[in-house]
């Protein structure tokens, strides 16, 4: 009769950090989705080492800061950096009857300096 030692070696399941900053990404990509009257164009969110960085654009600077709001009301303890553009729509952007937008003077005046 044979007598041998069976040795059995565990692994401790220690989250990926990759893994975890996906998972991060896509829960915030999907809160993003679903907030109301805010759409994000080109919506971009990375991850890493606990640093949440949100880009894309949105059309009002109150967009902008109410999306950063959110977001770090939701992830309590993690850095968000707020890398979202904000382009204001321009007078012409959208048909008059749907939406009038009246373009402020103050980007007229920016616009006919840069030409």
């Amino acid at each position: 009769m044979a007598t041998g030692n069976l040795s059995v070696k565990t692994k401790k399941m220690v989250p990926d950090t990759d893994t975890v900053d996906f998972k991060t990404k896509i829960e915030i990509l999907l809160k993003l989705a679903v907030i109301p009257d805010v759409n994000i164009l080109a919506p971009k969110v990375s991850v890493k080492n606990g640093t949440v960085t949100l880009g894309g654009i949105v059309d009002a600077y109150w967009k902008r800061a109410y999306i950063a709001k959110v977001v770090s009301s939701e992830l309590p303890g993690r850095v968000v950096e707020n890398a979202l553009t904000v382009i204001p729509p321009r007078e012409g952007d959208f048909p008059p009857e749907q939406h009038p937008v009246k373009e402020p003077e103050i980007f007229r005046q920016a616009r006919a300096r840069l030409k």
